[in-house]
């Protein structure tokens, strides 16, 4: 038996002082591959997760947070440090998120939403609706281009 703290949590040395324990006792560490943690998990927790990232990427992308807000929110929670974890996590999340795509050269739909609005709120688009874009069953994604 050996014993951890909370303060290791909260400093970042827990993991190497598990792995420090572990290996004094001759334990050896198996990396699980996605496809088995997966496996391991119930449906209604992946669900759970799925909808809680997407949710997070929603709000930081419509809102265009930046990952130094995301950190400022975080010192005011009551687990900082976890909370700070999940905003790096979430943080790296949306900006591979948003990277693929921008390669894609594809927008989803909350952005297209949001960009109208800001658009039609600053003034910079005036005019007449002339077509409305539909969805291809492609998860909510749509080309990002017009087509007027």
């Amino acid at each position: 038996m050996f014993q951890t703290t909370s303060a290791q949590a909260r400093d970042g040395s827990l993991l190497t002082a598990l792995q420090a324990e572990i290996a004094k006792r001759g334990i050896a560490l198996e990396q699980k591959s996605y496809a088995a943690i997966v496996k391991a998990l119930e449906p209604v927790v992946i669900k759970h997760y799925h909808k809680l990232i997407a949710v997070c990427i929603k709000h930081i992308r419509a809102s265009h947070l930046a990952l130094d807000m995301l950190l400022e929110r975080a010192k005011s929670l009551h687990d900082r440090t976890r909370a700070r974890e999940f905003a790096e996590a979430i943080w790296k999340i949306t900006q591979t998120y948003s990277r693929k795509l921008e390669v894609a050269n594809r927008i989803d739909f909350d952005s297209m939403i949001a960009n109208a609005t800001r658009l039609v709120e600053t003034g910079q688009y005036s005019g007449s609706i002339r077509f409305w874009a539909g969805f291809r069953g492609n998860g909510g994604a749509m080309d990002a281009k017009s087509s007027r």
